[in-house]
């Protein structure tokens, strides 16, 4: 992965949640990085902060993970639609963490998954996948699910936002 020096990267539910928990265990340098992924400042400005090949790694491994999306240049609300690239591995990684969770019982709804062009659209169908989830492995693997995808819920009820989709 190589951003342009204008991309512009911001925080997921799950990079915020990992701000607040530790609960990954990042180490020092890639949680700077997530720090200021705050989706204003540019991966040009990023550089000066932290060498190339650092860098590199570590938007690698937090856009991998999940920790972060790729904004469009420039953006910086909340609304700001994410690159179709990032959208597609957002897609993907709900997609496998949903058949991950429940195997072939979710093959129907993760083409379902796979079909959606927009985040508003796959917001929609998260809290339908976790319920999956929680009808086939229970609550803990729904839990485990949504944090996995970054998908925050207002209570321990249920879901209510969606958030891992951008």
């Amino acid at each position: 992965m190589t951003p342009a020096p204008d991309a512009v990267y911001r925080k997921t539910a799950l990079g915020q949640d990992e701000l607040k928990s530790r609960r990954h265990g990042l180490n020092p340098r890639t949680r700077q990085l997530l720090i200021l992924a705050d989706g204003r400042r540019r991966v040009e400005e990023l550089t000066r902060l932290l060498p190339g090949p650092e860098l590199q790694a570590n938007l690698s491994l937090l856009d991998e993970g999940g920790f972060i999306e790729l904004v469009v240049p420039g953006a910086t609300t909340d609304e700001a639609p994410i690159d179709p690239q990032a959208f597609a591995r957002v897609r993907q990684r709900i997609v496998r963490a949903l058949l991950d969770s429940v195997g072939p019982s979710g093959d129907e709804f993760a083409i379902r998954i796979e079909r959606c062009s927009s985040t508003a659209e796959l917001n929609e169908l998260l809290p339908a996948a976790m319920s999956i989830v929680e009808a086939i492995r229970g609550r803990a693997a729904s839990r485990e699910f949504a944090a996995r995808i970054g998908f925050q819920a207002d209570d321990e009820s249920g879901p209510a936002t969606g958030a891992g989709a951008g």
